[in-house]
């Protein structure tokens, strides 16, 4: 099936998706101005960044509105140079809440490994954008082998500091926290499982319905493991 046939559930999902990755980074944000913690601002850039990667759809709608098709390099940087920058801030927040003995020094290895992705990804991708990706049907871009790699070793590492983090809400005598901590592993696999599917899977509508609706359901745990509501906590809890 053509790009052109799935344009619809494309733009569907991918608004609902971006929106719901947008009301939950914000208000983590805004979270801070009545917790005053530093990580509650890194987490939520951290899960702005990483809606990056779904934000080809609003701007190929833009440039369609506007008749002038954006440049693929800005898809390219959208989608495969922001998800190394959402580790970054990610990897930021939990090694100061779980590993502040290590902090700086976690830090400092991760932001040199980011620093030398986004270096070689800007110098080819002006100088040759195969070894970064291309881009299919306007929008949709698909990764070369090397971005595909730092696209799993973003997946990896972000899951393990999310295990991480889990494993210190477990071990609060407090259920609540302890289901918050569930629901954070539940996200990053889902989240994980959806990515993946929407790589590898053959571009056409079913598969394409299915990822996103993964990858939505992965928005929503997340949403859960910091705002759990009274009525899931309770429904789950008493179960």
């Amino acid at each position: 099936m053509a790009i052109e046939d799935i344009a619809l559930p494309t733009i569907i999902f991918s608004f609902v998706f971006i929106g719901l990755h947008l009301f939950i980074g914000i208000k983590i944000i805004l979270k801070y101005f009545s917790d005053p913690k530093k990580e509650f601002i890194s987490v939520g850039l951290a899960w702005i960044f990483l809606s990056m990667i779904w934000w080809g759809v609003p701007f190929y709608m833009i440039s369609v509105f506007l008749k002038a098709r954006f440049p693929d390099a800005l898809y390219l940087t959208v989608g495969l140079g922001m998800p190394m920058i959402a580790l970054l801030f990610w990897i930021i927040s939990v090694s100061s809440l779980v590993l502040p003995k290590y902090k700086k020094l976690i830090i400092l290895i991760f932001s040199i490994i980011c620093i030398s992705y986004e270096a070689f990804f800007f110098i080819f991708l002006f100088q040759n954008q195969e070894i970064i990706g291309y881009v299919l049907g306007g929008f949709y871009f698909y990764p070369s082998l090397i971005t595909l790699i730092a696209v799993f070793f973003i997946s990896i590492v972000g899951l393990i500091f999310a295990c991480l983090l889990a494993r210190e809400l477990l071990k609060a005598e407090d259920r609540r926290v302890n289901l918050k901590g569930k629901f954070l592993i539940l996200a990053f696999i889902t989240l994980i499982i959806g990515a993946i599917l929407e790589i590898f899977l053959p571009l056409e509508l079913l598969t394409f319905v299915f990822a996103r609706s993964i990858l939505l359901i992965a928005a929503i745990l997340y949403y859960f493991g910091f705002f759990l509501p009274d009525r899931i906590a309770n429904l789950v809890i008493k179960k």
